[in-house]
């Protein structure tokens, strides 16, 4: 069952998107604290869209897009537990956030994929098109 998140849920997230930071690509690029982890999820819980299931979540936010002022949704942190990838958590997931984009008269969902993920196969299989590739520098402090 997929449910909107609540504060109750904070404690689960949290540890979810230490998993994610963890397991994907930020691990050496994004240090971050158990406290400002938990802010962050705190923070979208209680002004974003956040979804959850037994087996993952998702979070994402509408705006108006910088260039064109067009209604857009974006993912800001998805995580399906290991067991479960391969399957339709995922997908699950997914269809929550762009109905719920849907519902609040989005024009565009955007989504994001890790380097080095297989994320954009699933992406382009249910309609979406790549537009860019983040590139990044880390800077001393």
């Amino acid at each position: 069952m997929i449910r909107r998140a609540t504060a109750d849920d904070v404690p689960a997230l949290v540890a979810m998107g230490a998993r994610f930071l963890a397991e994907g690509p930020y691990a050496a690029t994004r240090p971050t604290s158990a406290d400002a982890l938990e802010a962050f999820v705190a923070h979208m819980v209680s002004h974003a869209y956040v979804v959850r299931s037994d087996h993952g979540m998702l979070a994402g936010h509408a705006f108006a897009h910088p260039i064109t002022g067009e209604p857009t949704a974006s993912e800001v942190a998805w995580w399906v537990e290991p067991e479960a990838r391969g399957g339709l958590a995922a997908l699950r997931l997914l269809t929550h956030f762009e109905a719920w984009a849907a519902d609040h008269g989005v024009r565009a969902v955007q989504m994001i994929a890790p380097a080095g993920t297989r994320l954009g196969r699933l992406y382009a299989r249910y309609g979406y098109r790549e537009l860019e590739t983040t590139w990044e520098k880390r800077r001393a402090a």
